[in-house]
């Protein structure tokens, strides 16, 4: 054996395809975590969306609740009305 001569010679083939493998799976835990987040991203666009919703349901409730109260105001008062014309025309039947 000479200075500079090869003492020992390692396979990198085993420590190459190690290292393949764990890119490989670096890159899909990668995605997996991307994935998770944009499920979650979608989650809340999705939660946003029902409490919009569920907001202008509310809203739209409450809208109906004070027309109806708006309308019977109407629809008495055209009763009212109903009634004092109803009366009229029979004080001037009593008079003819």
């Amino acid at each position: 054996m000479k200075k500079g001569d090869t003492v020992v010679e390692f396979d990198p083939s085993k420590t190459e395809q190690d290292l393949a493998r764990d890119q490989s799976t670096l890159k899909s835990s990668q995605a997996e975590i991307e994935q998770v987040r944009a499920e979650g991203r979608l989650n809340e666009e999705v939660d946003t969306t029902a409490a919009m919703k569920a907001k202008y349901d509310v809203d739209l409730a409450r809208l109906d609740a004070s027309k109806s109260e708006v309308v019977s105001r109407i629809e008495g008062a055209e009763a009212n009305l109903k009634v004092a014309d109803a009366q009229q025309g029979c004080t001037k039947r009593k008079k003819s």
